[in-house]
């Protein structure tokens, strides 16, 4: 997007739980619970883009691991970009665009943990950003 500059990604906010280890593949399938939020801000000329991800597994009576992490990007949004698409930027392409550093820690993580391999699916950031309809209006 031309529109658009990544300055810098960064981990905001990180914390991993291990209390299930070790833990013995085949016993039983963990479920697998993810929650998923975008927040977006703007910091003077620049423009924070906080995906929050929160991904429990867990059988019937224990928790397996718990891992959040808050994954953020500073973009520069060029006076170009029509205000009707900074909004969709910030909360459906930009969210897109830190997607797989995310999911890459938190892949690294589980497998650094003991537990199996784990592998995040990218969730449809434009669904959510279409059931949030107070956030839209808000950021452009």
């Amino acid at each position: 997007m031309p529109d658009v500059v990544l300055h810098s990604r960064y981990i905001k906010d990180f914390s991993f739980e291990n209390p299930g280890a070790p833990y013995a593949p085949g016993s039983a399938d963990p479920r697998i619970d993810v929650t998923v939020e975008v927040d977006g801000e703007r910091r003077k000329a620049l423009y924070e883009v906080v995906l929050a991800f929160t991904v429990t597994a867990s059988t019937e009576n224990k928790i397996i691991f718990l891992v959040e992490l808050k994954y953020a990007g500073l973009f520069e949004i060029l006076a170009t970009l029509e205000e009707t698409s900074r909004s969709h930027f910030i909360f459906v392409e930009a969210p897109r665009m830190l997607f797989p550093y995310l999911e890459r820690i938190i892949a690294d993580v589980v497998r650094d943990g003991g537990m199996m391999p784990f592998n995040l699916t990218p969730p449809d950031f434009l669904q959510l950003y279409q059931q949030q309809p107070a956030i839209t209006g808000e950021q452009q």
